[in-house]
């Protein structure tokens, strides 16, 4: 007579667990051979699983298993490995997103063979990198992976060689560039889809390197301190924040009306540091006396400071203030993972940074606040990274290369 095991709500349910042979191929499960695993009973898994950080579901709270197994579909068998599985790497529901899980997610290349890139954006469809030429097009989960080339957006540009110099909403994508060879950069706007290699100028020739965006307003620098505003659908004209400006300002960043630069000022010191103000007609605060890249994100800014000729420090500093020093976030040195900042981004999973310590490029990671157990590697070496962006699932990178044809864009859960 036949049975359910379940149906009888028996104490214990025996599963024994064996390997495909061969191993596993990306997307799916791999175990090694392990020994009969005895799962308690709780009833039904797959009604009853509760649900990860991640959004994946885990074993009901009757079932254990033995590291780094788990019961990731609520089936209640512990089939799937944490330490290889890419759809589950390090908890259920963890995804890679293309790339290999060895107990943590891996980088996966999205965009390879690039000359002088130089800055990466993304929205929800696509990814726009600027590198020598102009920007090129790739769907967000990348080139490589699907076979196919960028599409080019404009041929023949001079491009504005910084972090900050692209930007893609729903829709458009824009970038600091020129077709006459000057340092002087127009803000260039172009469908994803493509312009007929014809983009259209929406801001005149202007110098600087930096283009920060949020909503339909951009920030564009002038680094002799000059700052202005564009808005992007043309709805109103430009407006020049004279009021708002520090001379030899260099790096800048914008995030919920509030902006946030830092300045050299190395002649006279007398407006070096790390200054923020909301984004309009407003004379800005000193909030730190140093600074060089910096990022702002709930009202905090952070900004990297050197603090020898190898490694640099990131501080931060609410917006209400902080005494002019800020707080140490994460240490200094190798073992914080504060070589020479290329570029930093702070959002909800916390402070990012790209760096490189001689010839060795890494991307790290601190969680906020306070950076708990220090700064985290999440990609090491990398050919030379110097701009980043994050979204709600990944971080995103540019690795400039060595030599022409080396350069690539890559991207690695969070």
């Amino acid at each position: 007579m036949s049975f359910s095991v379940r149906a009888h709500h028996l104490s214990y349910a025996v599963v024994v667990l064996v390997a495909a042979a061969g191993g596993a191929c990306l997307g799916e499960d791999a175990a090694a051979p392990v020994e009969p695993t005895t799962i308690p009973d709780g009833g039904t898994p797959a009604a009853d699983a509760a649900t990860s950080d991640s959004g994946g579901p885990t074993p009901d709270a009757g079932s254990t298993c033995p590291a780094p197994l788990a019961d990731c579909n609520g089936d209640g068998v512990c089939e799937t490995s944490l330490d290889t599985d890419p759809k589950n790497c390090g908890k259920c529901g963890h995804d890679c997103g293309g790339g290999a899980c060895e107990k943590t997610c891996k980088p996966s290349t999205l965009v390879s063979g690039l000359t002088g890139p130089v800055a990466v954006a993304v929205n929800q469809t696509a990814l726009v990198v600027l590198a020598t030429d102009g920007p090129r097009v790739c769907p967000k989960d990348g080139c490589v992976s699907a076979g196919i080339s960028p599409v080019t957006l404009e041929n023949g540009e001079t491009i504005a060689r910084g972090p900050h110099t692209v930007h893609v909403d729903a829709t458009n994508a824009y970038w600091l560039g020129n077709q006459n060879g000057t340092q002087q950069f127009e803000l260039r706007k172009c469908a994803v889809a493509g312009c007929g290699l014809a983009p259209t100028t929406i801001d005149d020739a202007q110098l600087g390197t930096e283009l920060r965006v949020e909503g339909n307003t951009a920030l564009r620098y002038d680094p002799t301190g000059v700052v202005t505003k564009i808005y992007l659908d043309g709805s109103k004209g430009k407006e020049y924040l004279t009021t708002a400006t520090i001379a030899e300002s260099t790096r800048f960043a914008l995030s919920g009306g509030q902006m946030a630069f830092t300045n050299s000022d190395g002649a006279t010191g007398g407006n070096r540091g790390v200054w923020a103000g909301p984004f309009s007609n407003t004379k800005p605060t000193r909030l730190m006396n140093e600074g060089t890249w910096v990022t702002i994100f709930a009202d905090v800014v952070y900004a990297s400071r050197s603090a020898d000729a190898t490694y640099d420090a990131v501080f931060s500093c609410p917006l209400a203030g902080c005494g002019g020093v800020g707080t140490n976030v994460g240490g200094t040195g190798p073992a914080a993972g504060t070589g020479k900042i290329a570029d930093i981004v702070a959002d909800a999973s916390g402070l990012t940074w790209v760096e490189s310590i001689g010839t060795t490029g890494r991307v790290m990671h601190c969680t906020l606040p306070g950076c708990p157990g220090g700064p985290q590697a999440l990609a090491v070496s990398q050919d030379a990274p110097v701009a980043l962006t994050t979204d709600d699932k990944f971080v995103y990178w540019v690795n400039a290369g060595k030599t022409a044809g080396t350069g690539a864009v890559l991207r690695v859960a969070k």
